[in-house]
This record gives structure tokens, sequence and C-alpha cells, in this order.
């Protein structure tokens, strides 16, 4: 911002003078607007990719990754209720209550 008090003033104006560039338009970098789904669609790669990157990192005993090797959609039963698909994937995955209850009581 310039003060009309920093006239005449070498060292305030050598100061003045780079700030002044910075607020003007032609020294300014233009953005373009981008479409909103290209923008979206990079996110969700990006995301993607770091998200399988992340997956690929984890062994192969990993009750999940043993049932679902790859980042690909999880298909469900059409009819299917949330109830019932969390029972299913917790099942097939090992985690349900008894188990639980079996580790908290240090059992066989």
């Amino acid at each position: 911002m310039w003060a009309p008090s920093h006239t005449g003033i070498s060292v305030n104006e050598k100061v003045d003078m780079p700030a002044n560039e910075a607020i003007t338009p032609t020294s300014s970098t233009t953005i373009t607007t981008l479409p909103y789904q290209d923008v979206k669609r990079c996110i969700n790669i990006h995301t993607t990719n770091m998200w399988r990157t992340s997956w690929d990192e984890i062994p192969i005993t990993n009750n999940l990754k043993s049932i679902k090797k790859k980042i690909t959609k999880w298909y469900t039963q059409p009819n299917a209720s949330r109830r019932s698909e969390i029972i299913n994937t917790r099942t097939k995955v090992g985690h349900t209550n008894l188990i639980h209850i079996h580790i908290i009581r240090h059992e066989e």
C-alpha cells in the first residue's frame, strides 16, 4: 500500500516499488476458470491413486484385504438393507461380537 508520506524518502521509495509491482495487474498471474467437472475428476483421480498406493502397502494377511484385493466398487445386493450388508461384511472380515468376546476373555 502506498502512503503519501513516503514521497522523497529514498529508503521508503525502494520498499514501496516492489510492493506496488506486486499489486499491479500486469505483474499478476491470470488464473483461468476451470469447469467444476474437470476439477472434481482430477481430485477424484488423485485421491484414488493415493488410496490405491496406501492399500497396496497393507499386507495380504489383513482380513479385509483377503476378501477385497483391489480397490473397486463394493457391490451390494440390490434390495439389501444397510444392516444386512454390515452383517455380511463383518462376517466375511471376521469382525463379529463372538470374536471380540473371545479376545476379551482370553479364551482359546
